[in-house]
C-alpha cells in the first residue's frame, strides 16, 4: 500500500504510444502518477521517460531528506525531474 512503482515508459520521440498508454493506465490503478524524464544517451531519442505511481502520496513531492550525502539529488529540486503535464501533452499530441 505504501510502495512506489517506477517503470520505464520509453521515448517520447520513438515510442509516444507507449508513453501515452502508461499515462492512461497508471491513474486507473494508482491514486497518484506522474512522468519523469531524463537524458539517456544509450537509448534512442535520448529523452527517456519513467512512469512513477503510488497510492500513499504524490511522487512529485519529496517526502524526506536523503540519509546519504548526494551530488545529484536535492529534495528542493525534486519536482524538476517530473515533466509538467501540459508540456508532455503537447509533445505527445494529447489533451489534459
Amino acid at each position: 500500500d505504501n510502495g512506489v512503482l517506477a517503470q520505464q515508459s520509453e521515448s517520447v520521440h520513438f515510442h509516444p504510444g507507449t508513453v501515452r498508454r502508461m499515462r492512461a493506465l497508471a491513474p486507473k490503478h494508482f491514486k497518484h502518477s506522474a512522468t519523469v524524464a531524463g537524458p539517456m544517451a544509450t537509448y534512442p531519442g535520448a529523452w527517456w521517460t519513467f512512469t512513477v505511481a503510488c497510492n500513499a502520496r504524490d511522487p512529485r513531492v519529496a517526502s524526506r531528506q536523503p540519509e546519504l550525502d548526494t551530488r545529484l539529488y536535492d529534495p528542493g529540486s525534486h519536482g524538476w525531474f517530473f515533466v509538467p503535464d501540459g508540456v508532455l501533452n503537447r509533445v505527445l499530441g494529447t489533451r489534459a
